[in-house]
């Protein structure tokens, strides 16, 4: 794998291992229990909130925001996950780069679950400036890493 601090985009060797395991990463994710992380966050949203999962992988997560009643905008890199996360009723998914979001003030909230960790260290400032941009004034941010 390239250094994440030289790259200038996503990792074209990262993208192709997770094209190549999305389904497996699909079918572990679903087995899983709801991560405590994103019980408490959904526990803390409005009802019906804009949500944004950066870095949705195939979708649990998302797909388990939408079944809370929550409108959700599923971002990846990766077409194979993007494929796998908008079969997910209620989820609206697109492919996007971290560099893509360019939305104002267009989320409640936003879930960021070990998507971000895959940034170049030198560009985590600027996402991290866009995505105050698309978080509404008093939105919830959640950033794992």
């Amino acid at each position: 794998m390239s250094d994440p601090d030289q790259s200038t985009g996503p990792d074209a060797e990262t993208l192709s291992v997770y094209d190549r395991k999305a389904a497996e990463y699909r079918d572990l994710t679903a087995r899983s229990k709801i991560d405590p992380d994103l019980a408490r966050f959904l526990k803390a949203l409005p009802a019906g909130s804009d949500v944004l999962d950066l870095g949705c992988g195939p979708g649990a997560a998302a797909a388990h925001m939408a079944a809370a009643g929550h409108r959700v905008t599923a971002t990846d890199a990766s077409p194979e996950m993007v494929k796998l996360a908008s079969a997910h009723p209620g989820v609206t998914a697109r492919l996007a780069t971290f560099d893509d979001i360019d939305e104002v003030a267009a989320y409640d909230a936003i879930w960021a679950n070990f998507s971000l960790l895959h940034a170049p260290r030198a560009e985590m400032p600027r996402h991290l400036a866009a995505l105050r941009r698309a978080l509404r004034p008093g939105g919830l941010f959640h950033i794992g890493m």
